[in-house]
């Protein structure tokens, strides 16, 4: 089955007119949040929001809506009062000043989203759905413009936006920032690891083609022979001698003498779910994400366990 499968569902059926707020006055994120989560209540019921909003705030400090880019934010809460994706909407035609990414920006859109506790798939799938739609810098010209709600919801309706049947690894997964090429040494890989405090870094060829990986624990066994671990008397190895050893011959020692090809990896197009699969079955913290060959992302178990129970 396909992304948009048989499952698949308009965006535009999450929420109605009557969940869509212009604000005409000055107002600050937090207040704007504050009036959507009070439009849903009118509307679904999904409890006091009061309520709701002072145990968010308690467990994480704030408000923390998503910043899906420069224009558009996203705050998402989970409730077990709701079986299903409840979507409120202020649009903001003068915009709200919003630190992003280090810079002032002009906040136009903000989707607030309820979702059920125990499908964390339909948060991501809509999140997913919101971030295409808002990629297109002509639909964040064109809403603000608008005169009514009305207008609106049919001018998003007409887009015809379907949420996917399912999360890609592609959708949730990170840019690599550390890489290392495969004719890079020993010593290369050393300083690599120091300089970016890494525990493990993917090798790729020259074309960006994932081989394996390099990792501190590969180190520390090439370091370490398997008849120095069953040593009971250290003392021939108190003053370092293994180490001694290593830095004598890192600008000799090649990477694929060390890495490991024993790594977690899946296609960009393949279910997001499969990454916790992966990683579980290895036993590792962390799946490399390919399209073909080619080295693409990396999902962190942090990121994969965050998307899947808290965002």
């Amino acid at each position: 089955m396909s992304p948009g499968g048989p499952d698949k569902i308009n965006l535009t059926s999450y929420f109605t007119p009557e969940n869509i707020i212009i604000c005409k006055k000055d107002l600050k994120i937090d207040e704007i949040i504050w009036d959507l989560m009070k439009n849903l209540a009118l509307t679904y019921g999904i409890g006091n929001v009061k309520q709701i909003l002072n145990e968010y705030v308690r467990k994480n400090g704030g408000l923390t809506p998503v910043a899906l880019n420069d224009a558009v934010l996203v705050q998402h809460f989970r409730l077990s009062t709701t079986d299903d994706i409840r979507i409120a909407l202020a649009v903001i035609p003068e915009g709200v000043d919003y630190t992003f990414d280090e810079k002032q920006v002009k906040i136009h859109l903000l989707f607030l989203v309820i979702s059920p506790k125990n499908r964390p798939d339909l948060f991501l799938r809509t999140l997913k759905t919101l971030r295409d739609l808002t990629g297109n810098k002509d639909m964040i010209d064109d809403v603000p413009k608008k005169a009514d709600a009305k207008q609106i919801w049919q001018h998003l309706e007409q887009k015809d936006i379907e949420i996917p049947a399912y999360i890609l690894a592609g959708d949730i997964m990170l840019v690599p920032r550390v890489v290392i090429k495969e004719s890079n040494n020993l010593e290369d890989a050393i300083d690599l690891f120091v300089k970016t405090n890494r525990l493990s870094i993917p090798v790729i060829d020259k074309d960006g083609d994932l081989l394996g990986e390099v990792t501190i624990h590969e180190l520390m066994r090439v370091c370490f022979p398997r008849y120095i671990l069953w040593m009971d008397d250290i003392t021939p190895v108190l003053n370092f001698e293994p180490f001694r050893n290593m830095l004598h011959n890192e600008s000799n020692t090649w990477l694929d003498e060390i890495m490991t090809h024993d790594i977690a990896k899946i296609q960009e197009d393949e279910p997001a779910i499969r990454a916790g699969i992966e990683m579980t079955k290895l036993s590792v913290d962390h799946a490399y994400v390919l399209h073909d060959k080619k080295l693409v992302g990396i999902i962190p178990l942090q990121q994969f366990v965050f998307k899947a129970l808290r965002e």
